[in-house]
Formats: C-alpha cells, structure tokens, sequence
C-alpha cells in the first residue's frame, strides 16, 4: 500500500493526539528518521511490525513505531 503524507504522522497544529505530542516534542528530526526509514521500506510497514528510532529531544533513547489498523 503506499503511504501518503498523512501517513508520517500527524499534521494538525495544535492537536492533543499521542503522535503530534510525540512529534512535537521530540523535534522535526523524528520526523525526518521516520520518512527516511519509511522510504528504505518502499513505504509499507506491516500492522504489527515496528521501526525503531532516536528520541531526540524526548527523555528516552529510543522510540518504537508500530502500525495500527484503520477502523474508519
């Protein structure tokens, strides 16, 4: 399946959701890891697989990223 813009994360100033805390607070750097990390895997992350990358500004070394299923 191929990934969208959307599918970084989420983009939306100011909203309370776990991703855009994450992303805001960590820096545009995880970002940045993550879309060069997608791009490696062709864009497909499989429900249930995980990437891992730095916590940059965050209090943790490392950051797990898993994919969840859409139920919309």
């Amino acid at each position: 399946m191929q990934q969208t813009l959307r599918d970084f994360g989420c983009f939306v100033p100011c909203h309370k959701c776990i991703d855009n805390q994450i992303n805001t607070f960590a820096g545009i750097e995880l970002r940045l890891e993550c879309k060069k990390k997608m791009k490696i895997k062709n864009y497909n992350l499989e429900t249930g697989k995980a990437i891992i990358t730095k916590g940059y500004n965050l209090p943790s070394k490392n950051i797990i990223h898993t994919v969840r299923t859409n139920y919309i």
